[in-house]
């Protein structure tokens, strides 16, 4: 990227945690990021999700992408409660996992950082440098301010002040880092216009926290560290790796006592064996979610069909048990087709598929993409164990009253 911003080599630079925002982009990545680029280059505008989309799909049956496929599929940093909160693409609504066709997608400095080096975007690379420094001279700009005892301190940062410390070759970019600054975590919605044709940037004081940042890398850490802190982790529900075979097999047996036949029919062991297995990237997570969507979809219910299964359970237990243990039941057979549509979501686009896996991420607590995918398995791990377990109670009262009015 060439010199950055000033540092102080009187300071130790901590060791950077390595984050899959700062990872090279796959092939179709750099297809969806030049081409927003392109298109901005071109024009001085970002382009709407329909420009994206049909020029990802194309015309050439190898060559065409599905643009919300491949935004999905791109590394975000994800809040603690689960919510993407930053990555390569910004979306003018926000919603990167359900695109409306007229909505504008830019390019974040992240997103511009991950353009190839190659000359025709040496102009978004350019723009990086420039918001570092702009950066660091925010940052400077706040931690000089005097503190005033009787009151409190407003920090004016205006476009010239910026233009005053660039170097030469990267201050005519000055003018585009309105936009920028006004998409990047340290300054968003911090842009003002005090003067028709001017601009400045009023920072808070959590700019602090990007204190002498002079890589993209130094500069991707404190995002991750502002927007999605470490925390304790919370003690999974799930207390092991075999707890969703077993609520599996439990439901199974209490089932068979019932109905003289178990409930699922596990065709594929390798099906079962997913579900106590770890995860550590999408593709693994996909491969887990599609195993517990098999087992879900081969139940032997007579007289159903394999599209109508939960839904025929849903309608078939409430008869038999008390009202509040029917919303129980119900209930967790709700769950179970969260999971379901999760798994139809990640398989199909569409906006009806993008709607119900928005409300299944809701109720499971995870927002998808995110660069924890063995977190966000153990959370579906927990959940479906949670849904099992309270299906298999259900089931097991019908039991007791099936017996009690037998002896009676």
């Amino acid at each position: 990227m060439g010199a950055g911003p000033p540092s102080d080599s009187g300071h130790q630079q901590p060791e950077l945690p390595i984050l899959p925002i700062a990872a090279r982009p796959t092939g179709h990545q750099v297809r969806l990021l030049s081409t927003i680029w392109n298109a901005y280059a071109q024009t001085g505008r970002w382009p709407t999700f329909d420009y994206v989309e049909r020029t990802l799909y194309g015309r050439a049956p190898n060559l065409s992408l599905n643009a919300q496929e491949v935004i999905l599929d791109c590394p975000w940093i994800v809040r603690p409660h689960g919510l993407a909160a930053y990555g390569w693409v910004w979306a003018s609504n926000s919603q990167h996992w359900s695109l409306n066709r007229d909505e504008s997608l830019g390019l974040t400095v992240a997103g511009m950082h991950a353009l190839p080096s190659s000359p025709e975007y040496r102009a978004a690379h350019r723009y990086v440098e420039a918001f570092l420094w702009a950066l660091t001279t925010i940052v400077a700009a706040e931690l000089s301010a005097d503190p005033d005892p009787q009151g409190v301190v407003d920090v004016r940062v205006r476009e010239t002040d910026l233009a005053d410390k660039m170097p030469p070759h990267v201050r005519a970019d000055v003018p585009m880092l309105k936009d920028v600054l006004d998409r990047e975590p340290p300054t968003v919605r911090r842009v003002r216009t005090p003067e028709p044709g001017t601009w400045a940037v009023d920072p808070e004081l959590r700019i602090r926290l990007y204190n002498r940042i002079d890589s993209v890398d130094a500069y991707l850490s404190a995002v991750a560290e502002d927007v999605a802190p470490a925390g304790a982790q919370p003690t999974p529900v799930a207390p092991s790796a075999l707890s969703l075979p077993e609520a599996i097999d439990y439901l199974n047996e209490v089932w068979h006592r019932r109905a003289g036949a178990p409930l699922f029919d596990i065709r594929r062991a390798d099906a079962a064996a997913k579900c106590a297995l770890g995860c550590a990237s999408k593709d693994e997570f996909d491969s887990r979610l599609s195993a517990v969507g098999e087992i879900l979809a081969h139940m032997r219910l007579p007289g159903s069909d394999r599209d109508r299964l939960l839904i025929d359970l849903q309608q078939g237990l409430p008869p038999q048990l008390p009202d509040e243990a029917a919303d129980r039941a119900t209930g967790a057979i709700d769950d179970l087709r969260l999971l379901l549509s999760l798994r139809t979501w990640r398989q199909h686009s569409g906006t009806e598929p993008a709607k119900r896996a928005r409300a299944a991420m809701a109720r499971v607590g995870i927002q998808l993409p995110t660069n924890d995918w063995g977190g966000a398995w153990g959370r579906i791990q927990a959940f479906a164990v949670a849904a099992l377990n309270a299906l298999r109670e259900e089931v097991e009262l019908i039991e007791e009253i099936q017996s009690f009015s037998h002896n009676r």
